[in-house]
Parts: structure tokens; sequence; C-alpha cells
């Protein structure tokens, strides 16, 4: 088990985890493992996600502060208090970037079944389940397929048809 111990030899974090734990400079978090269960610690030491999860990640939290839960195979989005954002229900979710005036802003590309949606980083519907695919230009900007076409999606939703 492992925990952390101050200068003088204190426990400031009880051994009661899984894996090593140790603060990068400027990590403001860490992801712990306890009971086979992953949850989150602050610097302070308080375990602000519980160990709940059977697998958290961190990537997208640069981009949306939240981190990324899988249970059962299915794929959902928490914040620092335990809030769910996404439900814990799609098949696959990454991030979007807008085209137009929202360029360089991101939302949520999530799948159920064959279909993909876009959501907001707060969780809201832009489009409904009705594309196909999506991918990536060279730039980064995203677009959803539907009916062999493509499409380039404003923050509201809007399509604009991409031509290659």
């Amino acid at each position: 088990k492992y925990g952390l111990i101050d200068s003088s030899f204190n426990f400031i974090l009880e051994p009661n985890y899984e894996n090593k734990i140790f603060f990068e400079a400027g990590q403001k978090y860490i992801i712990v493992k306890r009971n086979m269960l992953y949850g989150v610690i602050d610097t302070s030491m308080h375990e602000v996600i519980p160990c709940l999860y059977p697998s958290i990640s961190q990537r997208f939290f640069t981009q949306t502060q939240l981190f990324e839960v899988n249970v059962d195979g299915k794929f959902g989005m928490i914040n620092m208090s335990n809030m769910i954002v996404l439900s814990v229900e799609y098949d696959y979710i990454s991030l979007f970037m807008f085209s137009g005036e929202g360029e360089g802003k991101f939302c949520f590309v999530v799948k159920i079944g064959d279909k993909f949606a876009l959501m907001t980083l707060d969780g809201k519907p832009i489009t409904e389940f009705i594309y196909t695919g999506w991918g990536k230009d060279e730039s980064g900007k995203s677009y959803l397929y539907r009916d062999d076409r493509t499409f380039m999606i404003l923050q509201d939703g809007t399509e604009i048809p991409f031509l290659r």
C-alpha cells in the first residue's frame, strides 16, 4: 500500500492506495487506486473523486477540466466534484474542434451504437445521433459524416458542407 509522508516522516496521506503517489511540479491532482477502483486526490490530500470507478482517464483534462470514466465498457465524463457531466452511457467519447466563429473551441463527439452526435462540454446536446462517422483535417478541425456527405459543424449545430 502507498501513501505520502512529510519531511518529518508523518503521514499526510495514509497508505491506503495500490499505486505510487507523487505530484509533479504544477500538478493539481493525481489518479489513485484502492480496492481495484480508481479515484482522484488533490494537492491538499483530499479524495475529490472517491475510488468508485473501474477506470479513470485524464486524456481530455487539459481542454475540459473533466475526467473520462469507464464502467462496464461505457464511457462518461465527471468533474472534480464527482458530478456527472456526460452520463456513463457512450460507446465512445472524443474531442471535436469547431469550425467558423467557434474555431479553436471544443465539444465532445460521442457515439451510441453506430451513430455519432455532438455534446457541449457541460453535457448539453448540440446535434442528434444522426452521423455515421467523424474525422479531422490537417489543421485539427473536426467534421462529421452523414449520407455519404461530410460536414463541418458550427457551435450551434449548423452543418457546413465540407469539400475536400
